[in-house]
């Protein structure tokens, strides 16, 4: 099945990935990185080594210098070297401090994650759409109190896998993804389980300060507690953000305009459908869990996630005078 290969990749890609960087995105991709992001194919191993030697001399804070990482800042950047800077350092300033229940210290091998993983509430689909971007379904209603785990394995359960997703895919680094928010059997239980703060700075983390092109956001069968979340969540956005989030009622049709058939497993498809689809969602989602369980991948994730990233304000050196140019912006 195309999402077995498209997973046991991944895990090779994510486990070794190393600094021989050798860019593995398409001629479709490269234009549309040059166009919308300013990324040019002759300087891109300057800049990196340009922010990597930034990163190994600060005092104050510690992050990932892999090459593929580095990208990532970079590109949601538009490969403006300020830029990814001050994202890379806000990142780790707010994943350290404010955000440690959802960014910091992700063991997949314990219990209450593993407990987490089980539920598959993210599930990242194998096949692209026409314009490359990754489509994510996201099921939030199988979260339920007393089963094994707390709301914060939840929270580092989304971010490992986007961690692990997100951050080694070139093609997705360059084309963004989709997110589908099947919202069915959300009840004020579940949003009384997560936080409603929890919630809101999440989401205002991912849309804000997460490096990932954020190119729609779907909400199926949103009922009116999700309403009331979107409603507390959107004065946190920026208005490009808002104008990409989308309510569709319980019509799947309407979301088959932004989502088409193919691209999705067969839980969501009619009865008599009989084109192609990504097979069944419980076996991609059982093929992320055994990656994700992977000790390997678990080792990667722990090691970036604990000791691998650090901050300490105190630590912060003053003005330092003027430093690299900003390009010129292009964001998403």
């Amino acid at each position: 099945m195309a999402y077995e290969k498209v997973v046991s990749t991944e895990i090779a890609r994510f486990v070794n990935a190393e600094d021989k960087y050798v860019c593995a995105l398409d001629a479709k991709s490269i234009a549309k990185a040059q166009k919308e992001l300013n990324e040019n194919p002759k300087e891109r191993r300057a800049i990196v080594d340009q922010l990597r030697k930034w990163i190994i001399e600060q005092p104050h804070f510690k992050f990932p210098t892999d090459t593929l990482v580095l990208l990532m800042f970079l590109r949601r950047s538009a490969f403006s070297q300020l830029e990814a800077r001050a994202l890379i350092e806000n990142y780790v300033a707010v994943c350290c401090t404010k955000l440690t229940f959802l960014a910091k210290d992700i063991d997949l091998h314990s219990s209450g994650l593993n407990a987490a993983l089980e539920i598959g509430i993210v599930t990242p689909l194998p096949v692209p759409d026409d314009e490359g971007r990754r489509i994510i379904i996201i099921r939030p209603g199988g979260i339920k109190a007393d089963q094994g785990y707390k709301n914060h394995d939840v929270f580092k359960m989304f971010h490992a896998i986007m961690t692990y997703f997100v951050q080694l895919d070139e093609a997705t680094q360059v084309n963004g993804i989709v997110v589908m928010d099947d919202q069915t059997n959300i009840t004020p239980k579940t949003l009384a389980f997560s936080g409603l703060d929890n919630l809101i700075k999440f989401f205002s983390f991912f849309m804000n300060k997460y490096p990932v092109r954020m190119k729609g956001w779907h909400f199926y069968n949103a009922a009116a507690v999700a309403q009331t979340l979107m409603s507390a969540i959107m004065p946190f956005l920026p208005q490009k953000i808002r104008e990409r989030m989308f309510l569709h009622g319980n019509n799947m049709e309407d979301v088959y305009k932004h989502i088409p058939m193919r691209l999705l497993p067969s839980e969501y498809l009619p009865d008599d459908y009989t084109g192609p689809c990504q097979g069944s969602l419980f076996k991609i989602q059982a093929s992320y869990k055994e990656a994700l369980q992977n000790k390997a991948v678990r080792d990667k994730i722990w090691n970036i996630t604990s000791s691998g990233m650090m901050y300490n304000e105190s630590k912060k050196p003053g003005d330092l005078g003027p430093q690299a140019s900003f390009r010129k912006l292009n964001l998403d």
